[in-house]
Parts: structure tokens; sequence; C-alpha cells
């Protein structure tokens, strides 16, 4: 096999890792989406924080509160957190000038926190099913490739250059 054979057979596997790597950093796609460990520990401090209103534990706000600072603690930033932020700022206004009562500011507050927890879990599961089938390709690739570095019967083994 000669060298411009050993470029032209290694150069895939080269432009898949770098592809690989761009996406890994960030380089070639938007913002990463949350981590599935992280909604979940974000949906259970959720659940946590339900369960301590409804025991009187705490009040609406200050269960709110506390979710919302969570939120913010996530890094990197939950995407369309500033929406959700926004949005409680609305309700809060809405519920200041009478146009919505407590318990329709409460409800239209916490349809939206639902409704954009679920649309974060999906995004970590999709991100998470790309990364495995990045990984799984790049493995794939790596093997066909070392397949090919193989000795065949009456071929050296290629280990230097100077195959």
């Amino acid at each position: 096999m000669t060298n411009q054979d050993k470029i032209k057979n290694g150069l895939p596997t080269v432009a898949l890792t770098l592809v690989w790597i761009l996406l890994s950093w960030g380089c070639a796609s938007g913002p990463i989406p949350p981590s599935e460990p992280t909604i979940a520990a974000l949906r259970t401090y959720h659940d946590e924080i339900l369960k301590r209103v409804a025991a009187g534990e705490l009040s609406p706000a200050q269960g709110r509160d506390l979710y919302y600072a969570r939120l913010a603690e996530v890094s990197p930033p939950l995407p369309g957190l500033d929406n959700l932020l926004e949005y409680r700022k609305q309700v809060r206004a809405n519920l200041a000038s009478g146009l919505v009562d407590e318990r329709q500011a409460y409800g239209q507050l916490s349809a939206r926190e639902s409704e954009t927890l679920t649309r974060w879990e999906e995004m970590a599961a999709q991100y998470a099913a790309e990364q495995r089938r990045l990984e799984r390709l790049q493995n794939e690739h790596e093997q066909g490739f070392r397949l090919q570095q193989m000795p065949v019967a009456g071929r050296p083994a290629c280990t230097g250059v100077g195959c």
C-alpha cells in the first residue's frame, strides 16, 4: 500500500472525527440543549416544590421563586428560559392590574412551565440520541479503518509510513 493509498483510506476517518469534534464542541450546531440528567433533576425538583406547596410549606409564589432560581443556575442556560421569564412577568402584570385573578394566573403559569419543561425533556432526549448515533458511527468507522490496516496474507502490516 502506497502512502497515497494510506492518505486516501485515512481521510474519511479524519473528516468524520473532525465533524464529530465540532459537533461535540457546539461549533457546527446551535446552542447545546440541556442534558437528560439535568432535565430529570429539574423535573424532580419541580415535583418536590409542588408537593411542598400542596402541603402548605410554601406559598405558590415562594415555590415558583425557588423553581425559577434553580432554572437560572443551569449551565449552559436553558433555551427559551428568557421567554418563560418574560411570560411570568406578563402574568404578574396581568394579576397586578386585575386582568386575571390569582387562580387564573397560577393556572397560566403552571401550564406554560409544564409545556416548557416537556419541551426541554424532548430536546434533551433528541440531543442524547443524536450524540449516541454519532458515537456509534464514529466507532463503526474507526473499526472499519482498523480492519483495513490489518495484515492480509502476503501483505505486511502497516505500522509506519514505510509500507
